[in-house]
């Protein structure tokens, strides 16, 4: 199948999203949060607000049509134990419903548009070719009212994502620092916003991935990942002047985000007393507020870090061991080898 029979056939409304269709129709102000729309969570609480609001009389069945629930977690999406990464279309018309997830989302808008709500006062629209990274643990709400809206998700387990993109941590740029955010970060509610033009080369690698998650294989489980690879890495090199970043907590939140920044940058020689000075805070304080915010101590921290950054100097250069073991931060080549073989078991 070509790609553009791929998306012909993406841009076939199915019987669901033809029931949301009628449904919106009827009774659209319910939908956007800046007209008559109220906070709803799952399809119960949608079913109550639509019937108390609906001027016609009108029937909704007592079970949702596509999932709608508080909480998206990996076990509905990736019911594979060998799955890491789950592909499915936005459903359209599908009412906005409340949510967070336990995994990292990308969406990408293949054709049309959508609405990303993070708040009731604050949405954004992402236009044909704008995709958004987002972290676990963000409250949300997604909604797509167009007949030719392909926007795509793709779901990436939190574990495969550490292990699988380890190498675009290591850039010195803004996405680098948002992913490290991303995994160490547990109340960073921040989103990447990547506002570009459709491109081809993304186009057809999302058309690309549809076609892989049709066949069955233990291949496909790593072609997948090394897709989603491609596909950030592609944007990070191309795509990097279109980047912004949204978020929907106060800008005087805490220091964290200016801390998890330094360790992320001052990696293989800092220490507790080091950073202590540096945001003029107690290192008791330090150690608490670091173990608290990303639930590892600094030295659990450092050394993922330092090993995620060996393991990829390993594959990607011709530096020696004990050249990689100086440059991330290790003077004991007994110890580094140890904390390597333990930390990549």
């Amino acid at each position: 199948m070509t790609h553009s029979e791929r998306k012909r056939r993406l841009l076939e409304m199915n019987e669901v999203e033809k029931l949301y269709k009628h449904y919106f129709e009827l009774n659209p102000d319910i939908y956007f949060y800046d007209k008559k729309g109220e906070l709803y969570r799952n399809w119960q609480e949608f079913k109550k607000l639509y019937l108390q609001t609906c001027n016609g009389s009108i029937t909704l069945p007592d079970k949702e049509p596509t999932y709608m629930g508080e909480e998206l977690d990996e076990n509905t999406f990736f019911n594979e134990v060998e799955s890491d990464v789950c592909l499915l279309m936005n459903a359209r018309y599908c009412p906005p419903f409340w949510h967070h997830l336990n995994f990292i989302k990308i969406m990408y808008v293949l054709n049309g548009e959508f609405e990303l709500n993070i708040s009731q006062e604050k949405s954004i629209r992402l236009a044909c070719g704008n995709f958004v990274i987002v972290p676990p643990n963000i409250e949300q709400s997604v909604f797509s009212y167009h007949d030719d809206d392909i926007v795509v998700n793709i779901f990436i387990r939190a574990s495969t994502f550490e292990k699988a993109f380890s190498s675009l941590l290591m850039e010195s740029n803004e996405l680098a620092g948002f992913l490290w955010k991303v995994l160490y970060g547990k109340d960073d509610q921040s989103i990447i916003w990547f506002k570009c033009t459709s491109d081809r080369y993304l186009d057809n690698l999302i058309l690309e991935m549809f076609e892989i998650i049709e066949k069955s294989g233990v291949e496909r489980n790593f072609i997948l990942i090394s897709s989603v690879m491609m596909f950030l890495s592609y944007a990070l090199y191309w795509k990097r002047q279109h980047i912004t970043t949204i978020s929907d907590m106060p800008s005087n939140r805490d220091k964290f985000p200016d801390i998890i920044q330094y360790i992320y940058e001052h990696y293989n020689d800092i220490s507790l007393s080091s950073i202590s000075r540096q945001f003029n805070i107690s290192e008791g304080y330090l150690s608490r507020y670091i173990r608290r915010e990303t639930g590892h101590t600094l030295s659990n921290l450092l050394r993922e870090y330092r090993m995620s950054r060996a393991a990829v100097m390993l594959r990607e250069t011709s530096c020696s061991v004990e050249e990689i073991m100086f440059k991330v931060g290790y003077t004991d080549i007994s110890y580094f080898y140890r904390a390597f073989k333990k930390n990549m078991a």
